[in-house]
């Protein structure tokens, strides 16, 4: 039976940087074992704390050029559209990773 912990955090710092750590091994163990991870990403605000942890803490700390990306919710807007989910991660966090654009598959309606 799989185990299950809890981890409590102090701040939304705290949290986003023991997510960070999370996020960063497994992604980094996924690659090992089958040589790439795909990520599904989420819109709105909340993730912003996360997309630029990532972005300024760990983009050395992951092979980006092995992450796929896919969003769980982009919404029908162009990416310059203050709704678009894409947009908002474009911004934060993939420019300034170096993943390269054909890893990243935003939702074309």
């Amino acid at each position: 039976m799989k185990q299950y912990s809890v981890a409590v955090a102090k701040d939304e710092s705290e949290l986003s940087t023991m997510f960070c750590d999370h996020f960063s091994e497994v992604v980094g163990s996924v690659i090992e074992r089958i040589g790439f991870a795909t990520v599904a990403l989420s819109g709105g605000k909340t993730p912003d704390i996360i997309f630029t942890k990532l972005a300024e803490d760990y983009h050395n700390r992951i092979d980006w050029a092995k992450v796929i990306i896919f969003w769980t919710d982009e919404r029908c807007v162009p990416p310059n559209d203050p709704q678009s989910n894409y947009g908002r991660a474009y911004e934060l966090l993939i420019e300034k990773i170096g993943i390269p654009s054909e890893n990243i598959f935003r939702s074309m309606f």
